[in-house]
């Protein structure tokens, strides 16, 4: 365990090891719900997957899906309040990784995830919407992403599968 720092990053735990099934890591840490912490989040995670030695694009993928997924958790969930903490748990197999990441905040609207539309880009900047491609490109990112709200907590799994044959 990582002792607390002042980026809010609460805990972090890693395993990494290799057997004859390859590589493995196991990746838990706590964060504060700010965008600093995000941040900061989204970095000490690149370094531990670093000596698993995977493609670029797996791994760009992995954080813009987390980047995005975070930081709805602070701006909606929390909306913003800064008071909040988020866990999260990345495994990692051969086929690819798997997350779940937790928080206190306050639940989705209706209890669903958003669908998340895609948007043509192919029309006057004026008339694209504001936001909105987040959830379009975790629902197009990700696989097996389920989202149910238990006890007063959110909780968010999804797979990131590695491509490669």
């Amino acid at each position: 365990m990582h002792p607390e720092t002042n980026s809010g990053v609460i805990a972090a735990r890693e395993a990494c090891e290799s057997d004859r099934a390859g590589l493995r890591l196991d990746y838990r840490m706590q964060l504060k719900a700010t965008p600093e912490d995000v941040r900061k989040a989204l970095g000490e995670l690149c370094e531990a997957v670093r000596p698993l030695g995977l493609p670029a694009e797996l791994t760009g993928t992995v954080e813009l899906v987390l980047a995005e997924v975070l930081n709805n958790i602070v701006e909606h969930a929390y909306a913003g309040a800064n008071a909040g903490h988020i866990d999260l748990r990345a495994r990692y197999m051969d086929s690819g990784f798997r997350f779940e990441i937790t928080d206190e905040g306050s639940e989705m609207p209706g209890g669903m995830l958003p669908v998340g539309e895609h948007v043509d880009l192919d029309t006057d900047l004026n008339a694209l919407p504001e936001g909105g491609f987040g959830w379009y490109l975790i629902h197009d990112l990700t696989e097996n992403l389920q989202y149910h709200r238990a006890s007063g907590r959110n909780q968010l799994r999804f797979t990131i599968r590695n491509k490669r044959e």
